[in-house]
């Protein structure tokens, strides 16, 4: 049939996000999610169960096809990550708005605003290996100035969007929030320094998170449970340039004495390890 779905096509791994996430698979869901009217979700749903037909059973009660023991079982064996909740997440939807009556709403917010314009140049020039003039603000130098930059990749960590580049002023690499380029306009010379030189950004190096120490017993437990899967510690590998960005988004106390609960309540073990990543070093 010329409208039946590939079973190959990439909403039929998405289908598992709803599966595992909500437990069923229904006609009027497939619509909402994936847009589509009833004959072709009732198709996908089809070609769904051809691909792995015992993960899911008919439930009338619910019209709908609930999961089954062979899909939790699948679910198990998983790569970590695979299902991922940020997965399905994206793939709903949630949005932002107040009183839309969502059951499910992201108020993750990325504040940074960045322009599409500005974006495309910078894109284009990681993937060319080119150089970049920028207008560019900063909290140490906040009226806006020219650099040259040769930028290798974009990040988002923490709340906002940054371009990973070599700053030629300043003859090192840098990151530069996209939210504070004002202007963007290619340039015409090859980046003098590449993403494999850029030590920084290919070290990776462990961020060694435990419950604050100042927490008790039952409050520690909770700690462990909510964030570290029920496991003493946790142990987050990082970019070297991108640690304080992660540490800051974690809210992990790099001072414990000082940086105390309820405002941090997990606290960063390998400090003195990481002190030349941070931004009080600089």
């Amino acid at each position: 049939m010329a409208n039946r779905p590939n079973l190959r096509e990439p909403r039929l791994e998405a289908m598992w996000q709803l599966l595992i996430w909500e437990g069923e698979l229904s006609n009027h869901r497939v619509r909402e999610v994936f847009g589509l009217q009833t004959v072709q979700a009732s198709r996908l749903i089809a070609a769904f169960r051809e691909r792995w037909p015992s993960v899911c059973d008919w439930d009338g009660s619910r019209k709908a096809f609930v999961l089954a023991a062979a899909g939790q079982e699948r679910l198990r064996r998983a790569k970590a990550g695979t299902y991922s909740f940020e997965g399905y997440v994206r793939l709903v939807g949630a949005g932002q708005t107040v009183g839309s009556g969502s059951l499910l709403e992201n108020w993750r917010l990325d504040v940074t605003e960045v322009n599409p314009a500005i974006f495309r140049v910078l894109r284009a020039a990681c993937e060319d290996r080119r150089q970049v003039l920028i207008r560019y603000r900063s909290m140490t130098h906040p009226k806006a100035a020219e650099r040259v930059i040769s930028p290798h990749a974009m990040v988002g960590v923490g709340r906002r969007w940054h371009v990973r580049a070599w700053c030629h002023e300043n003859e090192g690499f840098r990151d530069f929030v996209l939210g504070r380029i004002s202007a963007a306009q290619a340039g015409t010379g090859a980046a003098p320094r590449r993403r494999e030189d850029d030590a920084a950004w290919n070290q990776v190096v462990p961020i060694r998170l435990v419950p604050h120490r100042q927490l008790d017993t039952a409050q520690a437990e909770v700690i462990r449970d909510e964030l570290f899967g029920g496991a003493a510690s946790r142990r987050i590998d990082a970019r070297a340039c991108l640690v304080c960005y992660v540490i800051q988004d974690l809210r992990a106390a790099l001072h414990p004495e000082r940086e105390r609960p309820p405002a941090f309540q997990i606290e960063v073990t390998n400090a003195a390890q990481l002190a030349s990543h941070l931004f009080e070093a600089e």
